[in-house]
């Protein structure tokens, strides 16, 4: 699945939006979890956001980035229709645009 989306990443006391693109993954077994280190679950909405904002120098280790556990509004550019999902992991194939 590929879509054009616009993001908000909702974090304590900050929202930034960011335009790019929606690919889909399946996340490994609840036992394995994600950069963040949360489990997941079928049915949990879950997101893996892009390492560049995921992992800096000021967060080498994923799992203290604040994003982690944050949840984040997802809008399709083309419907207009939003959606909110849980940051679990880091994707580490996005790149920047």
């Amino acid at each position: 699945m590929h879509s054009s989306i616009l993001a908000s990443v909702l974090l304590p006391l900050l929202a930034t939006a960011y335009r790019g693109d929606l690919t889909y993954y399946t996340p490994g077994p609840a036992s394995n979890p994600g950069s963040c280190g949360v489990g997941w679950t079928p049915g949990m909405d879950i997101v893996a956001l892009s390492h560049i904002y995921m992992h800096s120098s000021e967060y080498p280790n994923g799992n203290l980035n604040p994003r982690c556990g944050s949840k984040i509004s997802i809008r399709s550019v083309e419907t207009g229709e939003a959606h909110e999902a849980l940051v679990i992991d880091t994707a580490w194939a996005a790149r920047k645009r």
